[in-house]
């Protein structure tokens, strides 16, 4: 299952690198990391590959510089007010379609996948089909094409979505099910953001059982 690039972070248009170490505060120690151009990736690698866990990069595009910026104590401490973890990603654009894929459990045919409209449409449209687990991709493929959203995936005025990558989204969903048949209390992708080179899953919630 494909997700977002994550952990890098662009400062807002105009702003000195000054007035971004200001608007971070004191959650973030803040230092100079390098010029060249805000596309320039071998500023980024160089602070991806130096160690640098749980560090933002940061471009002032008025000042031309990069800031390497790390979470402090006090930032750690504001954070843990709000959840233990923190995780930025990269902003998805360009989809054709939105689908949801999540897991379904019942007592007389056992665990399914249900996938459909995703999104803000989900509740709206309530455009879904289940496939009973273990499925096959013969049955993904026929699934999916009586979905009325499957129609943006297909095609309409001029764009299209990659539908190898859905089908490979949907089974990676259901072996990672199968694999852990009985211990998944909850399981939803959504939305399953269809590109027209790939699927992205931008936002997922898995909670699982004890043993």
């Amino acid at each position: 299952l494909v997700l977002p690039t994550h952990r890098l972070f662009r400062g807002p248009d105009g702003l000195t690198c000054e007035q971004i170490k200001a608007k971070l505060g004191d959650a973030f120690d803040v230092r100079p990391a390098g010029e060249g151009s805000q596309e320039a990736p071998q500023v980024w690698e160089e602070i991806e590959t130096a160690d640098n866990q749980g560090a933002l990069g940061l471009f002032s595009k008025k000042d031309n510089r990069w800031l390497l910026a790390t979470i402090t104590p006090a930032g750690r401490a504001q954070m843990a007010k709000l959840a233990p973890d923190v995780l930025v990603e990269r902003m998805v654009t360009g989809a054709a379609a939105e689908l949801i894929v999540g897991l379904t459990s019942d007592s007389q045919f056992g665990l399914g996948l249900v996938v459909g409209a995703g999104g803000i449409l989900t509740e709206l449209l309530k455009d879904s089909v289940t496939f009973l687990l273990p499925t096959s991709r013969a049955e993904i493929e026929r699934g999916l094409k009586t979905l009325k959203v499957w129609k943006l995936v297909e095609g309409f005025r001029g764009k299209s979505g990659d539908a190898a990558a859905v089908i490979a989204a949907i089974e990676a969903v259901g072996a990672f099910a199968e694999m852990h048949r009985g211990l998944i209390a909850e399981l939803d992708v959504n939305p399953l953001l269809v590109l027209p080179d790939g699927a992205v899953a931008v936002d997922a919630l898995i909670r699982m059982r004890r043993p």
